[in-house]
């Protein structure tokens, strides 16, 4: 996620090198606009990163753009413009956020990458480049994977945030999306091992293609927003997805079968670039805080609720769901035991957050 190098700076200096005394006169005359312009505004005061005017009681007016990568009226929406709304209303209008769905500003690769830059101000994405929550068969419901992202004493969430916030973003809020279920578009497959030969569309992580490698299968990473149409086109025979998108997505369109594995629960982050965040005045930082963790905790109790719902509706248009017996989940869990030895191996920083994330899963257990 780092940065561009500065090929194209280097370009422009050595495109106008035969120019140097045009450019001398050009910048002295720069100097003096600029020189005219603060004389003219000189009274005006600092003005801030956004501000885009006045709010109707005087007080300097935002404005935003929050992109995100699900569909129009799916949870992640839901989340996002609930967001938004909170914000304006805790705020009194002065900071106003837009949502754009769909990728419009750009993959969740890109905005993801963004929002470290700083080209993005406001994100939700899947959080599975933080790894650890996306690690095969370390939760085992949407109530301990809530626990353990928001409630422990040391929580995983606020760990990640810490990293993060390094990084140039800082995470608002952590929404559980469920177990991550296989479908698959023609094979009515039944057991994990029938996967073995298959090509499966894999997220643009490591972490899932080499979960996809250990069962034996060939993945081909697709980004989110053309999973759609390889799944319809057949370019791979199936994906694996929380069961919210293969309805939010009309998965349920292209795909016939699931599996229900529950191999990985992932969780969205809504997130903000620290220079967004370290523009507004403190009121303001506290109110978007405070809609995040509102609209947060509404999607994932949203989410929770509907699983059921979107199962039904899915099996009212012809998907057919079948249940992995218990001693082929442990058996797919121990061949993940190596892709997670190899994702620590060497990495202080990673097995910090994984032990916290193991005391974090057992502080749940014992409070049950």
């Amino acid at each position: 996620m780092d940065p561009n190098s500065g090929t194209f700076v280097l370009y422009i200096k050595m495109f106008f090198e035969r120019e140097v005394e045009i450019m001398k006169k050009l910048t002295a005359v720069l100097l003096i606009a600029l020189a005219l312009t603060l004389c003219l505004t000189g009274c005006g005061g600092e003005k801030k990163q956004n501000d885009s005017g006045n709010g109707a009681d005087g007080t300097a007016k935002y404005s935003f753009t929050l992109a995100h990568h699900h569909a129009v009226d799916s949870i992640t929406d839901h989340l996002c413009t609930n967001f938004a709304k909170l914000v304006s209303e805790k705020t009194n209008g002065a900071v106003e956020i837009t949502t754009f769905a769909s990728g419009q500003l750009g993959t969740e690769q890109e905005v993801a990458d963004g929002l470290l830059a700083g080209t993005q101000q406001f994100g939700a994405v899947t959080a599975a480049g933080f790894g650890v929550d996306t690690l095969p068969f370390i939760f085992s419901s949407w109530d301990e994977i809530n626990y353990v992202f928001n409630e422990a004493s040391e929580s995983l969430g606020g760990a990640l945030n810490e990293k993060l916030k390094d990084a140039g973003a800082r995470v608002l809020g952590w929404v559980p999306c469920g177990g991550r279920q296989m479908i698959f578009v023609d094979k009515d497959i039944t057991s994990y091992k029938q996967i073995k030969g298959l090509t499966m569309r894999s997220p643009e992580s490591t972490l899932y293609t080499q979960m996809f490698k250990a069962l034996g299968a060939s993945p081909v990473p697709i980004t989110w927003s053309e999973c759609y149409s390889a799944m319809q086109t057949k370019v791979a025979d199936g994906m694996e997805t929380p069961i919210s998108s293969i309805r939010d997505m009309n998965f349920v369109e292209v795909t016939k079968y699931c599996l229900m594995t529950n191999h990985m629960w992932s969780t969205l982050a809504l997130e903000v670039s620290n220079d967004v965040f370290d523009s507004l005045p403190e009121e303001y930082q506290k109110a978007v805080s405070e809609a995040a963790c509102e609209a947060s905790q509404a999607a994932f109790e949203e989410a929770k609720q509907a699983e059921a719902e979107d199962v039904e509706y899915c099996k009212e248009r012809g998907m057919v769901f079948n249940e992995m017996p218990e001693k082929e989940t442990a058996e797919m869990a121990d061949l993940m035991t190596g892709m997670k030895e190899e994702w620590l191996k060497g990495r202080p920083g990673r097995q910090e957050i994984y032990d916290l994330c193991l005391k974090a899963v057992e502080e749940y257990a014992a409070k049950q």
